[in-house]
């Protein structure tokens, strides 16, 4: 809350205009955790529930580009062969630095009443929110207009990529997912100079060198000139989480001459009725995250258990 307060996120109203209604919003909860799996912080954040809002009165336009994991790869590549030097950074608060232009209307969430601040629960938006459709589009125009004022060339192959070259052979790659991003140079006091200018825009903190990138194990040895990415800790939770601990280990997930047909989807209410309670749409959606990241060898599997979320068999 102090966040919000601090960015005049939003002012107090009396009541709503017409035609506007006043959308809802919650407190979402969760855990930041280092690459070990350890927590190292508690996060609290006040999201506008923005399926509620209606085209072309609470917004227009939502599209936001957002890093390939392809391109991380590629950067982390050429940084590694080039030797440069890497920081990760990640930018606090994001989306509450941008303005919104709609004329968006919010309730305050339940419980927040128990805050005890000297707030009215019927609020005018004018900082973009978590959670607004247009939220992300609002913040990447404005990261992008920093980043450009500074010298930053965005990528047209990924328009979440951004080079910085001079004619003293100075370089420097940004990728960037949302708040997140990899930093290369090979130069520190100019990664420090392009840090300092962000930090005067926006709230920055320098996590240094790179540990975990949008979900992406960083492992580098400067003495070897390599660097390593893994999955490693991500696919130990999906184990827990879908309690596969005690199943035994396979080099190859699925032969390539298996083949499933609509004969082993359910064919009674009864067999349908016993799978809707299995998560199954949510371990596929987990596992294709794993394929593209750093498990390619799994694809010809995903592929085939993607073909039959909607009525899925044993």
């Amino acid at each position: 809350m102090d966040s919000l307060t601090h960015t005049n996120t939003f002012v107090e109203v009396d009541q709503v205009p017409a035609p506007f209604s006043p959308i809802s919003s919650k407190f979402v909860f969760s855990l930041k955790k280092d690459v070990s799996g350890k927590v190292i912080r508690y996060k609290a954040r006040l999201v506008a529930q923005g399926f509620s809002q209606r085209e072309g009165i609470d917004y227009t336009n939502t599209f936001a580009p957002v890093v390939r994991l392809t391109s991380i790869r590629i950067a982390l590549a050429i940084a590694t062969n080039l030797d440069l030097r890497m920081d990760h950074l990640d930018i606090e608060t994001a989306f509450l630095n941008g303005k919104i232009n709609e004329e968006i209307y919010m309730q305050a969430p339940k419980g927040f009443e128990k805050l005890d601040l000297d707030l009215g629960n019927l609020w005018r938006l004018h900082g973009s929110l978590y959670g607004l459709k247009q939220a992300l589009l609002i913040w990447n125009r404005l990261l992008d207009k920093v980043l450009k004022s500074f010298g930053w060339r965005r990528l047209l192959s990924d328009w979440c990529i951004y080079i910085w070259h001079d004619s003293k052979a100075h370089l420097m790659i940004l990728a960037v997912h949302v708040d997140d991003m990899l930093l290369a140079g090979n130069s520190r006091e100019l990664m420090e100079e392009a840090k300092t200018w962000l930090a005067k825009h926006f709230k920055i903190k320098d996590m240094g060198n790179p540990k975990l990138i949008v979900g992406l194990e960083v492992i580098r040895d400067e003495g070897q000139g390599t660097t390593a990415i893994s999955q490693g800790h991500f696919i130990d939770e999906l184990a827990v989480r879908y309690h596969q601990m005690a199943a035994p280990p396979a080099p190859t997930p699925l032969s390539s001459g298996f083949e499933f047909t609509s004969e082993d989807c359910p064919s009674t209410e009864t067999d349908r009725e016993e799978m809707t309670h299995l998560p199954y749409r949510s371990l596929v959606g987990a596992l294709m995250y794993v394929m593209i990241g750093t498990r390619p060898d799994i694809s010809f599997a995903i592929g085939c258990l993607s073909r039959y979320l909607i009525n899925p068999g044993k």
